[in-house]
């Protein structure tokens, strides 16, 4: 008797690409996934794996570039958040092509996190563009969500990799796809990422481009307040050369906090694998490695098909390898 298995996908924004990868790998050698639980990007790409439009989001991810991002942030006055996300919402309900959790060809479970109780909520059923767009709602950037009487933001916060979903279910086999691993690596390989591209002759993406798109209104308010309290002095440019930006600062403290919470409960919680994909250099916001990133989740993915098959009792001929 084959196991149930369920896939946990995790938090880590562009990075999250690699899920698509993984998601290919598992169809490609018929590995039966019975239930998806995700977070932020992860329940983005676990609904599109459900509907069954993988390819539609794959499709999407290839072509993205910052300009066509930056048509679906629609800015407002920091109140709660820099962007509303309705724009975001609409591209949810495009990418994925359904709009409801009981028009899913499987079961998919959601992380989200209550703003005002910090407690994780999750999300089965019920309107599933809304469930989405709570579950990615990165705090100050996106504004938090209204769901029933709740506050919800990113399910990061609580379920970075969201293998406690899978409690109380009849799922007997868990796979988590971690993308928080190895902070400090991660950091040294982006500042090197970030002198090759500035290396480069022909024009590439901005490094953090989506936040250098914040950062620019940011810089309109902060020269606003300036010119009304002439006290408020600016550094000197070679006293900041070497500092962290403000959105420098948010993406790598969103990294640790991921990071130290998804080993905390990978540790605690029964998985039976995980994969972490090679995408250690890959920022929040960097979008246009879908690439490469997509192979990252499928070549990890294609290691553990053989043993995962075996924990599954899955028999195939060695030639289909």
């Amino acid at each position: 008797m084959e196991s149930a298995l369920g896939i946990a996908l995790g938090s880590g924004s562009a990075r999250g690409i690699a899920h698509i990868g993984v998601l290919k790998a598992f169809e490609e050698h018929q590995i039966p996934v019975k239930m998806v639980a995700g977070t932020s990007i992860g329940a983005l790409i676990g609904a599109a794996y459900c509907a069954g439009n993988l390819t539609q989001l794959e499709q999407f991810m290839l072509q993205v570039d910052w300009k066509l991002i930056a048509s679906y942030c629609d800015f407002v006055l920091p109140k709660k958040g820099l962007m509303q996300g309705e724009k975001v919402k609409e591209l949810i309900t495009e990418l994925i092509g359904v709009t409801d959790f009981n028009q899913l060809n499987k079961p998919l479970a959601i992380a989200t996190t209550d703003l005002n109780t910090a407690e994780p909520i999750i999300i089965k059923e019920g309107n599933l563009v809304e469930a989405i767009r709570a579950s990615i709602s990165l705090p100050g950037i996106f504004e938090p969500v209204q769901y029933g009487n709740r506050i919800l933001v990113d399910g990061g916060l609580t379920n970075p990799v969201p293998v406690r979903l899978f409690e109380h279910t009849d799922i007997s086999s868990i796979v988590a796809v971690d993308l928080n691993s190895n902070v400090e690596q991660r950091n040294r390989a982006k500042k090197k990422l970030k002198s090759i591209r500035k290396a480069k002759v022909t024009p590439s993406l901005p490094d953090h481009w989506a936040f250098n798109q914040l950062e620019q209104h940011y810089k309109k308010w902060q020269q606003q307040l300036k010119e009304r309290f002439p006290q408020l002095k600016e550094k000197k440019a070679k006293e900041e050369e070497n500092e962290p930006g403000l959105f420098d600062v948010i993406s790598n403290s969103i990294n640790i906090m991921m990071h130290q919470l998804a080993a905390t409960q990978l540790a605690q919680n029964p998985i039976d694998f995980i994969i972490r994909p090679t995408v250690t250099d890959v920022g929040l916001f960097d979008y246009d490695e879908a690439s490469r990133l997509i192979q990252a989740g499928y070549d990890e993915a294609k290691v553990y098909i053989p043993i995962i098959e075996k924990k599954l009792g899955i028999k195939k001929a060695v030639s289909e390898y």
